[in-house]
């Protein structure tokens, strides 16, 4: 005799198209945080990840990234990667390199690289900035505004940051990049 709650099904994630990839990097390119979430979409690194990244992670001298640990979405504790498969060494474009050069010092050690020093980035200042780069995609892309706020929206409310990892699997598929080099990149430990 139980009541189901009511309750949304879950959004099917998807890759961003390509007119979303291009207002996504050009609202990337109006805030010191976009990097943050550049991150994701160069390098697939899942959010617990890329918010528990650290100076020791990041080889400026071979432009690559070593995914080491993630930050519970929860707890917010510093914990192991989600499986031994999603340790991983990923290698940085050129574009995102000149960005992380760009990040004021210190970079070095045990400092988080999107946080305050020893603290790493809060899920609420990681969700926060997202929703700041959907709404500059928005007027970007000529969405209706009143009194400052979005009234008709043009990008569809529905992207999360997960997105951006799968417009990175998406892009790994379009450059013919073989399926198991895809399944270490994406730090996944099964082929399915």
């Amino acid at each position: 005799n139980c009541t189901l709650p009511k309750c949304k099904p879950p959004q099917p994630r998807r890759a961003l198209t390509e007119e979303e990839r291009q207002l996504f990097l050009a609202a990337c390119d109006q805030t010191e945080r976009g990097i943050v979430y550049l991150m994701s979409y160069y390098c697939g690194s899942r959010p617990g990840e890329t918010r528990a990244f650290r100076g020791w992670d990041l080889n400026l001298a071979n432009a690559t990234i070593s995914v080491n640990h993630t930050i519970e979405a929860i707890t917010g504790l510093l914990t192991d990667p989600k499986s031994q498969a999603s340790y991983r060494t990923i290698r940085i474009p050129d574009v995102l390199m000149v960005k992380l050069r760009q990040l004021p010092a210190p970079i070095s050690q045990d400092y988080f690289i999107f946080g305050h020093g020893l603290i790493p980035m809060s899920r609420w200042e990681y969700e926060e900035g997202f929703r700041d780069i959907k709404r500059r995609m928005n007027l970007l892309a000529g969405a209706k505004t009143y009194r400052n706020k979005i009234i008709e929206p043009v990008i569809d409310p529905n992207i999360t940051p997960y997105y951006l990892r799968h417009t990175y699997c998406t892009r790994l598929a379009e450059e013919q990049v073989d399926i198991k080099t895809a399944q270490y990149l994406m730090g996944h430990s099964s082929i399915t």
